[in-house]
């Protein structure tokens, strides 16, 4: 007789569209990588506390089932989808936004513009004003204030791009995907001089076909969506299916001393049932194409976050099982609750930044990001970060590291508070 082994267990998973608990039928499941599984349904007995039999102790009594555990999969480029469907419940896939540049050999002259959809933005050597961005000292420090101003800006047509920068180039990426942005148009001036050059004279590479997009964003008040796992041992054989099951957290980390990288889930079940044969039927497989810790980046206002040597996140569901009186002893449902964001950044002591962002109470923006290419990305994105007031301790005689317990909250006009957006060549989840 074989003996069950991890390097032989399979996980296949179907989303549930219809009454909460429902397993699907053997059509469409997926089977997924993973690292480790112990969601499982359990029972336990408590003993009986009646007298009078002596000193023989009577048949226990039986508890509540309860289907709770965790999975660890790695965070690739293609099956991370699943878990962020199934996390947040809204889900819009489109084709690639329209992007383009502008390039500077030198910082720009007083008075000089960028021209972005036919509204000029202005560079003031003192005192700018809405629709003006200061000359810094170096060309770095102006590019960076221009990503900071653009994002910040409420006009219409500037509004439709997102924009970042780095030493020498501003970077512009049409909000929306598809090929909409494609008439979107860049111009510099030369009198007085930008010391500019666009990319093109229109964003381009707008597609809707692969790459596609998938934003993720949390479910307004309803659940997200239900499905059922299947976890096989066919060297026994055996196949255990929880039906009922929902994401309640998801964590992620960015290091700078690690290579893989893996999220771990909390699960939710209803219960769980056992067959000789698979109830999954003939799986689909998406190729893992893994992202790699030194593929991250970490940026806020468009710009890169410096001396962060690690980063966490978790995104919690905070759902509460509903317990009502059943003949079987399980749940008869799942409540999502809030959901959270929050996580740990630890920064090397090298600026105030941080720290003054912190003193004043203000929210910052968080991209956190892994790419391993344009046509393959994960970027979690969150708009109010609040970072607390923190201790700089110093240990030994290396460098000296905060640690921020961030947490975000609503950011105050109609975006969402916490989204994700995968960029694969995946047509649909």
């Amino acid at each position: 007789m074989s003996r069950a082994r991890g390097s032989l267990a399979t996980l296949a998973a179907h989303s549930n569209a219809s009454t909460y608990g429902t397993v699907p039928a053997a059509a469409g499941w997926n089977r997924l990588p993973f690292g480790s599984w112990d969601l499982s349904a359990e029972q336990p007995y408590e003993a009986d506390d009646t007298l009078g039999f002596g000193r023989v102790p009577q048949e226990p009594n039986r508890g509540l089932v309860t289907a709770q555990g965790n999975v660890t999969v790695p965070v690739d480029v293609r099956n991370i989808g699943f878990w962020l469907k199934h996390l947040f419940g809204t889900l819009v896939t489109t084709g690639v936004p329209a992007t383009g540049s502008f390039t500077f050999s030198a910082n720009p002259a007083d008075g000089a513009t960028l021209t972005l959809n036919g509204v000029d933005w202005t560079f003031q050597d003192a005192s700018p004003t809405h629709g003006e961005t200061l000359i810094g000292g170096d060309l770095a420090t102006t590019l960076a204030s221009l990503a900071a101003d653009l994002n910040g800006s409420s006009d219409t047509e500037i509004s439709k791009c997102s924009y970042s920068a780095s030493a020498t180039v501003l970077t512009v990426t049409y909000k929306m995907p598809g090929t909409g942005g494609n008439a979107f148009t860049l111009a510099a001036s030369s009198s007085p001089a930008s010391n500019a050059t666009p990319s093109a004279g229109t964003l381009t590479g707008g597609s809707g076909s692969p790459p596609y997009v998938h934003t993720f964003t949390p479910v307004a008040n309803a659940n997200p969506p239900d499905f059922a796992v299947e976890v096989g041992h066919p060297e026994v054989p055996r196949y255990f299916v929880c039906n009922g099951v929902m994401v309640n957290t998801l964590a992620l980390t960015w290091g700078a001393t690690q290579a893989k990288t893996a999220a771990q889930l909390g699960l939710m079940a209803q219960g769980e049932a056992d067959y000789a044969t698979s109830q999954a039927g003939t799986l689909t497989k998406l190729n893992m194409v893994r992202f790699n810790n030194f593929q991250g980046s970490i940026s806020s206002g468009g710009n890169p976050l410096a001396e962060i040597e690690s980063c966490s996140l978790t995104l919690d569901n905070s759902l509460d099982p509903d317990r009502v009186i059943r003949n079987d002893g399980r749940i008869n449902g799942i409540d999502a609750g809030m959901m959270k964001a929050s996580g740990s950044m630890v920064a090397k002591f090298a600026s105030m930044d941080l720290y003054n962002t912190a003193a004043a109470g203000d929210p910052i923006d968080l991209s956190l990001k892994f790419t391993r290419s344009a046509s393959q990305s994960l970027e979690v994105i969150i708009p109010a970060v609040y970072l607390p007031r923190t201790k700089r301790p110093i240990a030994n005689e290396k460098a000296i590291r905060q640690t921020f317990n961030w947490m975000s909250a609503d950011p105050g006009d109609s975006s969402p508070h916490v989204s994700a957006v995968l960029k694969n060549d995946v047509a649909s989840y």
